[in-house]
């Protein structure tokens, strides 16, 4: 038969952990329930501040954050795969097909805001000369 010793804290925290349990039983269930929504709630719900400005919710930090880490991972694992320079300060091959790869949109968002302009000011010339 051994016996066991029982410390000072440890008496301590048993008792600790009656007296929580005792507590715990005393609330009632629909307070209960109530108070664990409340808990999920303010962790998954954004909140506003005092200036009505969103603040994302711990939920949403913890998302962003690995979302943030993961694409920085494979962003500088693609960028690290590639040489970025080629001979001679001459762009690399990886840089010559990602500019093909990008360069309709990229023509597309460059003129077509300077050439929906010109439409607009030819048809006003022509609605004004009529």
């Amino acid at each position: 038969m051994e016996t066991e010793m029982v410390t000072m804290n440890t008496l301590k925290d048993k008792i600790t952990d009656r007296i929580k349990d005792s507590f715990i039983d005393l609330v009632p269930e629909e307070a209960w329930r109530g108070m664990v929504e409340k808990e999920i709630a303010n962790f998954i719900e954004p909140n506003k501040d005092h200036y009505n400005k969103t603040i994302p919710s711990p939920l949403q930090s913890l998302i962003h954050d690995e979302l943030t880490r993961r694409f920085e991972v494979a962003i500088r694992a693609e960028l690290d795969s590639h040489p970025l320079c080629g001979i001679d300060g001459e762009a690399s091959e990886f840089i010559k097909e990602v500019i093909k790869k990008v360069s309709p949109a990229l023509v597309e968002g460059l003129f077509s805001e300077i050439v929906q302009r010109a439409v607009i000011t030819v048809q006003n010339s022509l609605i004004r000369g009529c």
